[in-house]
């Protein structure tokens, strides 16, 4: 079977954070069936496994990431306009001289409109993966909320990315849509070493410097800390995004010693990088299942996270940490607070047990059993 998938966040290469688990999720694919990528154009060069075709339509946007387009700017409308136009001529180009058995959008916009496409044009069936940022954005836009339901309604299959999301998704479709976690495969050797003890924790935020995911919650709830936590702990960034220099003006001005910046990190170095952490903090105002809370758990390490959604009640259900009501910063503090004493190793068989539910295998074996 050939089967299209159509994204518009596909890794350069397997190092890249930048939609890893999709690649993963494509090589799974690609041990059993014929995988082609359609993607826009970036730099450097995609370096990826030759299992998958990829091809890559440029666009006049070049690196600009999607969710970073400002349709308020001109130039940005035009960017978008020449997506769809560069995307929809590959599209039915690999159509045309391709046969087709069965597409995969990644996400309901803007790739799910490739899917509809294809579908109108040459009947191929499609299936659409929801995110809930993709989902949140759009649905009460007036314009974007017509086709949104359009593309769900028209797709075979609708999947979203945690099983409390669905019915959100559901009550603006008419399909009954299913969990599919979205994950990606850490090294086996991360599950296997247990935390070393120190008196000094240190404490992950790794994302997008987005408004959505909260970085600068979590510098303004550093900056409450009391003096005998914050002196002993260490708060380690790792992300890009537009919000950057918000949160770095905010560590100095508030003086903080303890905050480190560093650049996002690819599949290689995440079992590193949480192996030394003593906890997770996803400080988001709007999320379903980060991608980044899979990786915490395959490597055992604990979460602190905004009490919303599928995140909230996963963290609860298995006790893999603590919640809090999103963007309050007095209980995120109280969160800090008690994960510092915590020993990081006592979370280690409620991660092993959280952990089940995330997997690239079962991912793709739930898709190819749909279709």
């Amino acid at each position: 079977m050939n089967i299209c998938i159509i994204t518009s966040t596909f890794p350069t290469n397997k190092q890249d954070p930048f939609g890893g688990f999709i690649l993963d999720f494509c090589l799974k694919l690609a041990e059993k069936h014929s995988v082609i990528v359609v993607t826009q154009n970036r730099s450097p060069a995609y370096q990826i496994s030759d299992k998958i075709k990829l091809i890559a339509f440029t666009w006049k946007g070049n690196d600009i990431p999607l969710a970073d387009l400002k349709f308020h700017k001109p130039s940005h409308v035009l960017y978008a306009i020449d997506l769809f136009v560069n995307a929809f001529k590959t599209l039915k180009k690999i159509a045309t001289d391709t046969r087709i058995d069965y597409c995969f959008s990644l996400w309901a916009l803007p790739s799910g409109l490739g899917g509809y496409f294809l579908f109108k044009k040459f009947n191929i069936p499609y299936d659409v993966w929801c995110l809930g940022s993709d989902i949140w954005k759009n649905k009460k836009n007036f314009f974007t909320r017509p086709l949104l339901i359009k593309i769900l309604n028209n797709a075979r299959n609708v999947y979203t990315d945690g099983p409390n999301f669905c019915k959100e998704v559901d009550s603006i479709c008419n399909k009954t849509s299913k969990f599919l976690p979205s994950c990606r495969i850490i090294p086996p050797i991360a599950i296997n070493h247990k935390f070393e003890k120190t008196t000094k924790r240190t404490f992950l935020f790794i994302g997008r410097y987005h408004h959505n995911k909260g970085p600068d919650i979590l510098i303004q709830a550093i900056h409450k800390l009391p003096e005998a936590i914050s002196s002993n702990s260490d708060f380690v960034f790792y992300g890009i995004g537009p919000l950057k220099k918000l949160i770095a003006d905010q560590v100095l001005k508030f003086n903080l010693k303890n905050v480190y910046f560093n650049d996002m990190i690819g599949a290689d170095r995440i079992y590193e990088v949480f192996y030394h952490a003593h906890f997770l903090i996803i400080p988001s105002r709007f999320d379903s299942i980060p991608v980044i809370l899979s990786d915490a758990l395959q490597c055992n390490t604990p979460v602190i996270g905004s009490d919303i959604g599928d995140l909230g009640d996963i963290i609860k259900k298995y006790g893999i940490g603590y919640t809090f009501e999103k963007e309050n910063l007095a209980q995120l503090c109280n969160c800090i607070i008690k994960a510092f004493k915590d020993d990081k190793n006592d979370y280690y068989k409620n991660c092993r047990e959280a952990v089940k539910i995330f997997s690239v295998d079962y991912a793709v074996s739930e898709f190819l059993k749909n279709i």
